[in-house]
This record gives structure tokens, C-alpha cells and sequence, in this order.
């Protein structure tokens, strides 16, 4: 796990606002639905920092692990996602590999900060936010 490349490993989101590093840190755990087996996980954090794994169905398997990261501005903060580990899966014809490895995982990463940035603008509509497939 993690040890293949794709070419959205680098893939981040980015947000600047307003909101104090707590707000945006009670908005981002708010992404991880309290349920017994989800597919989006919080899985703690620390000073600046919440890490999340995106699990398949049932919870048992973990197909990607991504950190979004706090830091303090003078007026609010500035927030990026960062992968931190990751799955690849690939279609095969008996052997041979048959189109691009897909990301397993990256559509439930993309909807987080999404969702995420829906919350940030809503409180704060002087906020920035972007998402870049290149990291």
C-alpha cells in the first residue's frame, strides 16, 4: 500500500479564511460520519493536524489515509490536504494490465474537501478555496 505512484498523489486542496484553526478543525471532523463501519474515518489528530482513512465497505479494508493541516494566520488560517498513504487497483485482461490504475478512494478524498469548502464558504464567504490534481 502506498508504494505504487499515480498521478494524483500530489493531488491537494487549499483554503484560506477567516475562521479560527478550531472552527475549521470542528468543521473537518464533522466530514466523518459517527457510524459503526465507515468509509470515511477520523482517526485523531494533534496540534494543526486531523487524519482520515478512507475504508471500503464494512470498514475493514483502508484504501487511502490523507492529513488535512491547520496553521494559524494573523487573520484566520490556511488549510491543505495532503495523501498521505494510498491504493492503486488496475483493470486486467488475464495478466496484462488494461487502462489507467485508478486512485481507490480519490472520489471520497475530492467529495471531503468539497464538502469541506462548502462548509468554510458558508461561514466564512470571503474564503479561498481550490483543489489541485498536482498537489
Amino acid at each position: 500500500m502506498g508504494q505504487a505512484s499515480h498521478r494524483f498523489e500530489n493531488a491537494a486542496g487549499f483554503l484560506q479564511t477567516r475562521l479560527s484553526p478550531y472552527r475549521v478543525a470542528e468543521l473537518a471532523h464533522r466530514q466523518s460520519p459517527p457510524t459503526p463501519t465507515p468509509t470515511l474515518r477520523y482517526l485523531g489528530g494533534g496540534n494543526g493536524w486531523l487524519r482520515f482513512s478512507i475504508r471500503g465497505m464494512g470498514g475493514v479494508t483502508e484504501y487511502m489515509t490523507f492529513v488535512v493541516n491547520i496553521d494559524s494566520t494573523m487573520v484566520g488560517c490556511d488549510v491543505k490536504t495532503d495523501i498521505m498513504s494510498f491504493t492503486t487497483s488496475q483493470d486486467k485482461i488475464g495478466f496484462v494490465p488494461a487502462g489507467r490504475k485508478q486512485l481507490v478512494g480519490y472520489k471520497q478524498y475530492r467529495a471531503f474537501f468539497d464538502r469541506l469548502a462548502r462548509e468554510v464558504l458558508a461561514e466564512d464567504p470571503t474564503a479561498r478555496a481550490h483543489f489541485s490534481e498536482v498537489g
